[in-house]
């Protein structure tokens, strides 16, 4: 279930009204409501709360002309009183077929949900069970924190955002981005920084961060099984075979563990 009982939620729907949407505190908490109300009904395969892309604010550097726009919201697991953890992926990515889905204009609309859409049944327990399984297994003895670096996403000239913002000149901006998730981490203070792909990865490394950081390759179908499954017997001596991501996601779970102990 997610939580929104942490200390620090306050200062967390102040956060995202500062540096992401242009809504007030109420009406960003009122999104994680309707999520813990509907977190466990069969309500479909698609993301469904679209607002006009005006409600994105300027620190997000949203460029004019952009098209399928995405934000997730940081969800939290678990009881904040014991060791937490913090997730991070790259960012929001949407599409096409879920725009067109839901009836939504794919220039002036913009689609919002969370990380890996845990918010949603139907997309924790298929699409993104791997994800799950993890923060599954985690919670009931650790806090967890899910977000992305890039709070939001969009397609410019066919070009996905993480692109655009790694293109020549835009360097200034995407450093405003890592301050925006550098901010977040003071929020919630983690214990451990789990880094989904070497995007999220290679974004944070050598940032001013006093939390250790553990690096994973993502367990998504953009990501060949037989190099999850190197990945798994090389850096962590994995050698016993699995079938399936979602199992994958059962090994993420003991790794983490094993570094959170340390």
């Amino acid at each position: 279930m997610i939580k929104i009982n942490a200390p620090f939620f306050e200062s967390l729907m102040l956060f995202l009204q500062e540096n992401v949407l242009n809504l007030s505190k109420i009406e960003i908490q009122n999104f994680y409501l309707k999520w813990i109300e509907e977190f466990d009904i069969e309500n479909g395969q698609l993301l469904t709360d679209v607002k006009n892309k005006n409600i994105i604010s300027k620190k997000q550097y949203t460029p004019n002309n952009t098209k399928l726009l995405g934000v997730d919201l940081p969800t939290c697991f678990g009881e904040y009183s014991k060791k937490r953890i913090l997730f991070v992926g790259i960012d929001p990515v949407r599409n096409v077929k879920e725009f067109n889905g839901i009836d939504a204009n794919i220039d002036n609309d913009i689609i919002i949900g969370s990380p890996y859409a845990l918010h949603k049944k139907n997309f924790r327990e298929k699409r993104c069970a791997a994800y799950w399984e993890i923060i599954k297994n985690l919670q009931e003895h650790n806090f967890i924190y899910v977000t992305d670096i890039y709070k939001t996403y969009f397609q410019k000239d066919k070009i996905r955002s993480y692109d655009h913002w790694n293109e020549l000149g835009n360097d200034k901006i995407k450093k405003s981005h890592i301050e925006i998730f550098l901010k977040e981490i003071k929020i919630v203070e983690p214990n451990l920084i789990v880094t989904f792909g070497a995007i999220a990865y290679k974004n944070i490394i050598g940032q001013n961060i006093n939390v250790p950081i553990l690096p994973l390759i993502h367990l998504s179908p953009s990501t060949r099984f037989h190099h999850l499954k190197n990945f798994l017997k090389v850096k962590y001596g994995y050698n016993y075979e699995f079938d399936n991501r979602v199992k994958a996601g059962g090994i993420y779970s003991e790794i983490i563990i094993t570094h959170l102990n340390k």
